[in-house]
């Protein structure tokens, strides 16, 4: 979560499971709406590489844009920023190696 006063990281929550197909991106997802609408700034890093989900689960269809400060998220129709993998490849059925 990000501060509401600056663009400090006050929080981190991480969602993980050694197992696919359990639900993480769905209660990422249902957490960081609820957080947003208690008026908490938040954004999801969709880390999942071998089907990350986030933004298509909030619609977004844009790709993602890489500026000299870093990756510009993308930012859902609730005001929550996303940033997945699949936003930075040609086609997000390509295969992605994390370095």
């Amino acid at each position: 979560m990000l501060d509401n006063k600056s663009n400090f990281i006050s929080k981190i929550i991480a969602v993980g499971s050694g197992k696919g197909g359990v639900g993480k991106s769905v209660i990422s997802s249902l957490l960081a709406i609820k957080l947003r609408n208690e008026g908490f700034k938040v954004g999801i890093l969709d880390a999942d590489i071998t089907g990350p989900s986030i933004q298509n689960m909030f619609g977004l269809k844009n790709k993602g844009k890489v500026v000299e400060e870093g990756l510009l998220p993308l930012v859902s129709k609730l005001g929550i920023e996303i940033v997945s993998v699949n936003m930075f490849l040609e086609n997000e059925e390509d295969p992605t190696i994390w370095r």
